[in-house]
């Protein structure tokens, strides 16, 4: 069973990704309702998504009174996202394990609290393969005959891996 700290560091993740999810779709959905009315969207994210929508609407009242509460959704819920993402990297700088597995390269606060998170304590392990198995990755492997060859797994798993070897240095 999960320790209280970690199921609440989990839940902020969770709840963070959600979020992202959502204005993901909420974007997706304004530009399709646009499309219909021929007024494409350029590419851009953030304030850079807004300002192009916000334009495309000058020409088009009727259509911005209708779509300019799914956009004020959008704008509030990137804006919550915004900040659990702050308050999850505020946490992980505070936690020992977190900054060690963040001085991977690639590896930011959010990846590095759910390993954490996941993990929680890495002296039930005794060598890191068992924690991608743990996890629910495995390794490509290779028998014929006398010959048993494991090998490598996924990219992703490497950077588990390379976080849990580094387990003696961890205190989480």
């Amino acid at each position: 069973m999960k320790g209280f700290d970690s199921m609440l560091a989990r839940t902020l993740v969770a709840a963070r990704n959600r979020l992202v999810r959502i204005t993901v779709d909420l974007s997706n959905h304004i530009r399709g309702f646009m499309k219909t009315f021929g007024l494409l969207i350029p590419a851009g994210k953030g304030s850079t998504f807004e300002a192009h929508v916000r334009r495309l609407f000058v020409d088009q009242p009727k259509l911005s009174e209708i779509l300019l509460p799914m956009l004020d959704a959008w704008c509030a819920t990137r804006l919550q996202a915004a900040r659990l993402a702050r308050q999850i990297a505020a946490e992980a700088r505070q936690n020992d394990g977190c900054r060690i597995l963040m001085s991977i390269p690639g590896v930011g606060a959010i990846t590095a609290t759910s390993f954490v998170t996941a993990i929680e304590s890495p002296g039930n392990f005794r060598k890191s393969r068992s924690v991608g198995a743990w996890v629910g990755l495995t390794t490509r492997r290779y028998q014929s005959g006398e010959i048993d060859y494991k090998g490598h797994i996924s990219r992703r798993a490497i950077i588990t891996s390379a976080g849990c070897s580094m387990r003696q240095h961890l205190s989480f």
